[in-house]
């Protein structure tokens, strides 16, 4: 998620209360096998990816990483997802430098 210029980013405030969750609506079924990100501070400590399962009405994980997020870092090993909705949840965080 970009707001178009290199020099910001988003980030959550130190006490935030995890999880915290990006929703992304691709409007139709997609079908993916891989997550990459791109350039992400390397803050995130772990994370969840989740489809949205529109039969339950509820968001089922995937895939999930402890070892942190990162600049290029790609998520592999899940088989194809099929889904409509697609959720970056934010679980844990590496502490703010000084």
């Amino acid at each position: 998620m970009t707001d178009g210029d290199p020099a910001t980013r988003w980030a959550a405030a130190d006490d935030a209360t995890y999880p915290i969750t990006l929703d992304i609506d691709f409007g139709a079924d997609t079908t993916f096998d891989e997550y990459t990100d791109s350039g992400t501070n390397p803050r995130v400590q772990s994370f969840a990816l989740q489809r949205w399962d529109a039969g339950t009405g509820a968001w089922v994980t995937f895939a999930s990483r402890v070892n942190g997020i990162g600049h290029d870092l790609t998520v592999t090993g899940f088989g194809g997802v099929t889904t409509s909705r697609l959720r970056v949840a934010l679980t844990g965080k590496l502490p703010t430098e000084v």
